[in-house]
Parts: C-alpha cells; sequence; structure tokens
C-alpha cells in the first residue's frame, strides 16, 4: 500500500503545479484493502484507483467477484456513484476488472480510463494532468457520456495503451 502514498505524492504536485480552476483534489490514499470500497462511493465527479495491479494474479477472471464485492461494492453492495472512473494500475483497462466495474456502479453508467498494460508511478503527470484538465472543462457534475467522449479524444495523447470506455452498469449474478 505504500505505493499508493507515490501516486498521491505526485497527484499533489501536478495540482501545486498547474492551474486548473473548478478542481478540488481531494486525496485519500488507503491504508489498507479494507478502506477501498468507502473510497470508491465517494461522491466526488472522478475517483481513481492507482497503485499496483496484476495481469495474471489475484484479480483474473476467478477473482472478478472478489474484487467487485470486496474491494469495490464492500459489505453494505452501494455502488460507485462518480461519473468518471479511473483504473490507474497496471492492466486496469483488461476485462476482469471491467467487468468488476460494471458490476460495481451505483448510476445506470461512467465513463472509464484504464491501463492494458504496465503502469509507472512516473507517468502520472502524463496520466493526471489530462484528466484533471478534463475535469475543469467538464465543471461539476459532468455527464459520464459527454466525458466519455472527451476521454476518448485525449487518451492517445495520454499513451497508446489506455482504453476508454463508457460502462453501463449490470448486475451480478
Amino acid at each position: 500500500m505504500g505505493k499508493y502514498r507515490g501516486v498521491a505524492k505526485r497527484l499533489r504536485v501536478i495540482k501545486a503545479a498547474h492551474d486548473l480552476p473548478g478542481v478540488d483534489l481531494c486525496i485519500k490514499p488507503a491504508g489498507d484493502f479494507d478502506e477501498i470500497p468507502t473510497l470508491m462511493k465517494s461522491a466526488v465527479d472522478l475517483v481513481a484507483l492507482d497503485g499496483h495491479g496484476c495481469k495474471n494474479g489475484c484479480y483474473g477472471r476467478q477473482c472478478e467477484r472478489q474484487f467487485c464485492r470486496e474491494y469495490l461494492r464492500g459489505e453494505d453492495g452501494a455502488g460507485i456513484v462518480a461519473p468518471i472512473v479511473v483504473l490507474g494500475f497496471c492492466w486496469g483497462g483488461e476485462d476482469p476488472f471491467i467487468s468488476a466495474l460494471e458490476s460495481s456502479l451505483g448510476r445506470s453508467q461512467a465513463a472509464f480510463l484504464g491501463r492494458t498494460d504496465e503502469t509507472k508511478f512516473d507517468d502520472a503527470e502524463q496520466i493526471y494532468l489530462p484528466i484533471l484538465r478534463l475535469l475543469a472543462e467538464l465543471g461539476p457534475s459532468p455527464d459520464p457520456a459527454s466525458a466519455y467522449a472527451r476521454l476518448t479524444s485525449i487518451a492517445p495523447s495520454i499513451g497508446p495503451a489506455w482504453r476508454t470506455e463508457l460502462l453501463p452498469r449490470r448486475h451480478d449474478s
């Protein structure tokens, strides 16, 4: 969990170095995985989960339900309400994560951006500065479809391994 603090530090530096009117950056690194559901359900315009991910490890298809129920939804079953969700960790743009997110939405849809291969912690400015600028342009309570269209247009400048989706809410069976 110590690497989350590194991402948080980089985000603070980005915010301090750039004029981003209307963007209030609230950084809450998780102390452990048990804190993630509460953070993911925050009533904010964008929620980003960053740090560390595995391609064929804990978060593979066999653990999709665990990732969804335990790390995203939590015990109360409430879902993610932010209109924009970013999984900046390694392989956060792969199907098991996207499927887990769709099952964890507490709204009808959300714009999504995730990485389809490894992410370096030093890439934070390249990743988050365009996203924070997008938030400044969209204003408060952005429409997920509008946010998705804008994310799709900026994703190539962030890097070729970034995937965007307009995620619909689906229910686990």
